[in-house]
């Protein structure tokens, strides 16, 4: 198996939980929504796609929800601008780092975003890159 198709594994589908964190928050209209992940490597080709239901409570949303700290990923310089967050990430799994940032926005009951990561393999660059698109279903359970 090639080393971005292992990353694709080791990160598809993070958990995409809302996070009850100190941490900056996004926030968004509290509810169930659904989310469609896409996750992929440009330069492979692979790419992986599931739908999520999540329930986002009146605290919002914190990109730790969107990495996984399981699989070595820490988030720092989280800012929030209007309806929009963003942040840095480094994921460190079986001796191999990836370094990049994320992204979401929220507008009235849709959220969208994106996170960006790039790792070394053999000498040469390799971009993985996780999409979510999200829309509001209902009120919480």
């Amino acid at each position: 198996m090639s080393r971005s198709a292992r990353w694709l594994r080791v990160l598809a589908f993070v958990a995409l939980a809302p996070a009850a964190l100190a941490d900056p928050q996004l926030k968004v209209k509290p509810g169930r929504w659904e989310v469609q992940v896409t996750l992929r490597s440009p330069g492979s080709g692979d790419e992986q796609t599931r739908d999520v239901t999540l329930c986002i409570d009146e605290a919002g949303i914190a990109p730790q929800a969107l990495v996984s700290a399981k699989d070595g990923c820490t988030v720092s310089d989280v800012r929030i601008e209007d309806a929009e967050m963003r942040w840095k990430v480094v994921c460190a799994n079986q001796g191999e780092k990836l370094r990049g940032n994320g992204r979401l926005s929220s507008r009235d009951d849709t959220i969208k975003g994106k996170l960006s990561l790039r790792t070394v393999v053999g000498g040469q660059s390799v971009d993985i890159e996780q999409r979510w698109e999200g829309k509001w279903v209902s009120p919480g359970d």
